[in-house]
């Protein structure tokens, strides 16, 4: 059934941190991880990792700002903005 089992389980380490769970558990509740086959460190954001998107984030909108202006950035702030406050309306 692709990334999810037929009972919400996740299918070929696949799922959060790369547990697979045990095929042999019939419910999703009492699925236990088994840890076959799983990878951890292929999930690991390392410092160096989250340093990269940051900076690379920042040079994009940088870059994004030089070559056309600033007035769809502020645009997309304000609206971020706005659509943050509504959701914390909503909490």
């Amino acid at each position: 059934m692709g990334v999810l089992g037929p009972y919400g389980g996740c299918c070929r380490g696949d799922g959060a941190f790369g547990v697979t769970l045990c095929p042999s558990q019939k419910l999703a509740s009492m699925a236990r991880p088994c840890h076959i086959g799983a990878n951890h460190s292929e999930t690991v954001v390392t410092n160096r990792i989250a340093i990269f998107l940051g900076l690379f984030l920042i040079a994009a909108i940088v870059a994004d700002i030089m070559l056309y202006g600033d007035e769809h950035v502020i645009f997309l702030g304000k609206k971020m903005f706005e659509l943050i406050e509504w959701i914390a309306f909503w909490r």
